[in-house]
């Protein structure tokens, strides 16, 4: 089989992968969040402050089409949303109430929950001035767990819900501690909490076993000077193994940092895509099936949304769309990712998703009737692709590079049906490919069908 690079398109036609999509007007306000999270069936729902009218909404996308519903509307509220959909399908809210419909201060931390189509609202703290910066998460049995800023007593709280009885409790009070808020739940359902300790502007992470919560000093300006640190902007998540990885804005530099926790020891740098540091903002981070870091992030130098695989040395960055405020970031069973985030060139929040299925121009659309998925990706040694043909024509399936030169031939056969065929890492002659960016491509007639690949160690 011999394969030309031009036959396969050029790099930036692949790049038109990411599908990008309005979904509703938010209006320009401070902390216009976004929150997205994915149902069993893998439709993205999205939770956002709708800054003209102060609200919190919530849209779903099913059968192409998204719908939008507003939430809460009592005064100001919606800010810093924390979205997750259960089991059942149902979206669970937490969020920040921040004043009464006469502009007076509530300052509340709120929950909603819809069931039967219904929304249930419930003010889970009603402490004075409490429920910045809330991050929820649900067990196994769809219990919801909220970690949140006491802006009162400078301490970071936490707060969960059994049968509809809520316990709330302080996890840090040492002043000063719990803005930038980012929790996740391990397979045990015990919280894990990364968030900004004020007093020397560092980053602390708390955990809970046996009903204690562990209090640990991530870095700081005075645990290590060198990096002059001041963590704003968390997200944290964890991999297969239990391990923390955080990503964190650095206010003071402007750049992007990265921590990780391997049996017991921290380690955090500044994220960098082989030697070029990130300026980023608006982090949001996700361990892919494989247990490699993927980041979503506003690079504020070059003022685009960006999507950053961790390949163990160096990040591996791409542009998504220019233009992405308030990212956050889900990824699928098969490594497909998700972002939602707030354009405010047009006042819209937006959605992006890496498409696998691409027109002849490598625009997505529903004419391609090919589709190709590849399964671990990240991978760091072999992947499987998945291929359907639903037509009797031949077919040629190979890997290209970032620029779209052939890699690998993989496969010319004929016919329909699903089809599994495995990519061990190697090019044409038996050499391991370097770590980055690579297209598996299927033509089958006119017809084009083009999945991103990373490759990490």
């Amino acid at each position: 089989l011999v394969i030309v690079a031009a036959a396969w398109g050029t790099a930036a036609g692949l790049q038109a992968l990411w599908s990008i999509q309005s979904v509703e007007s938010s209006g320009v306000r401070d902390h216009n969040g976004t929150s997205i999270a994915l149902d069993a069936g893998g439709d993205p729902h999205i939770a956002f402050y709708e800054g003209t009218q102060r609200d919190l909404a919530f849209t779903t996308r099913a059968g192409g089409f998204w719908t939008t519903s507003v939430v809460d509307t009592i005064g100001d509220t919606g800010r810093w949303p924390s979205l997750q959909i259960d089991a059942a399908g149902d979206p669970h809210v937490a969020y920040y109430w921040k004043a009464n419909p006469d502009g007076t201060p509530s300052e509340n931390l709120m929950y909603a929950r819809r069931s039967g189509g219904i929304w249930s609202l419930v003010v889970v703290d009603s402490s004075t001035a409490v429920g910045q910066y809330c991050s929820l998460a649900l067990d196994t049995a769809g219990n919801p767990h909220i970690a949140y800023f006491d802006a009162a007593s400078q301490a970071l709280r936490y707060a969960t819900s059994v049968a509809g009885a809520w316990t709330l409790e302080v996890v840090d009070n040492s002043a000063n501690v719990g803005l930038h808020t980012s929790m996740v739940l391990d397979d045990a359902d015990q919280p894990h909490v990364a968030y900004q300790n004020r007093s020397d502007f560092g980053l602390r992470y708390a955990s809970k076993s046996n009903g204690l919560w562990t209090i640990e000093n991530v870095v700081s300006q005075n645990t290590t000077p060198a990096l002059a640190v001041s963590a704003v902007q968390t997200s944290l998540d964890l991999d297969s193994n239990g391990n923390a990885h955080i990503v964190f804005r650095n206010e003071l530099s402007g750049k992007s940092m990265y921590s990780r926790n391997t049996s017991g020891t921290w380690t955090t740098g500044i994220a960098t895509a082989q030697g070029q540091e990130f300026h980023g903002s608006f982090h949001s981070i996700q361990i892919a099936p494989n247990d490699v870091p993927t980041m979503s992030y506003f690079d504020v130098v070059l003022g685009e949304l960006r999507l950053a695989t961790f390949g163990g040395i160096w990040w591996v960055a791409e542009l998504v769309t220019p233009n992405g405020l308030w990212t956050s970031l889900a990824i699928d069973d098969l490594g497909h990712s998700h972002v939602s985030f707030h354009a405010p060139a047009q006042s819209v929040v937006k959605y992006a998703v890496k498409s696998d299925i691409t027109s002849d121009t490598g625009v997505p659309g529903p004419g391609a009737r090919i589709a190709l998925g590849a399964t671990p990706n990240p991978m760091r040694v072999s992947t499987t692709l998945f291929l359907r043909t639903p037509v009797a024509l031949p077919w040629e399936l190979a890997i290209v590079d970032a620029r779209g030169r052939r890699v690998r031939a993989l496969a010319a056969r004929a016919g329909p049906g699903p089809h599994a065929l495995a990519w061990d890492g190697r090019d044409d002659r038996g050499h391991r490919v370097g770590v980055g960016i690579y297209f598996a491509v299927v033509r089958q007639g006119r017809e084009r069908v083009s999945e991103k690949i990373v490759v990490v160690r």
